[in-house]
């Protein structure tokens, strides 16, 4: 059968991969604004991966005590609408108890993947939550804080080693 319709292009071609893409426009989002949220795609990604925006939304609803819905995390995302200032704590939350989450399930499937094998003691879990971020976007301690939390997502143990 012939396409009839030449205005949407066909399937599988670039041109139809690209229009499925999310637009973002961040341009009307200042600096403050932009870092926030990069830090809601760094931290749903590396705690989510797949779904991350309705698993994030999931999360910061139990955080944050208000209901935070996927078409939030989308239109902060895409840049149509910035990521609430007074939502951060939570998000902060979110990626502390994910990180603490995801450290405990690496040790058991370290143990799983060689059990003969000597490995180091892993680091003893700290006892209390670390002090708050710096609740000033846009501040020297905030930025060191974003790069802080930043390398400890991306942080990865050499397998190898």
């Amino acid at each position: 059968m012939p396409r009839t319709r030449t205005d949407i292009p066909a399937r599988d071609t670039p041109e139809a991969k690209a229009r499925r893409q999310p637009k973002r426009d961040l341009s009307r989002l200042d600096a403050e604004a932009k870092k926030r949220r990069d830090l809601v795609e760094m931290v749903g990604f590396f705690a989510f991966r797949d779904s991350w925006k309705s698993r994030l939304a999931e999360a910061l609803t139990h955080c944050s005590g208000r209901k935070v819905s996927p078409a939030q995390v989308l239109s902060w995302s895409s840049g149509a609408r910035p990521v609430p200032a007074d939502l951060m704590p939570a998000l902060e939350d979110v990626a502390y108890y994910e990180a603490r989450s995801l450290r405990s399930m690496a040790s058991i499937l370290d143990g799983l993947s060689a059990p003969d094998r000597l490995r180091p003691e892993p680091e003893p879990e700290p006892e209390a939550k670390p002090a708050p971020a710096p609740q000033v976007p846009g501040s020297p301690e905030w930025d060191a804080h974003i790069e802080a939390v930043t390398a400890e997502l991306m942080e990865c143990d050499d397998p190898t080693e």
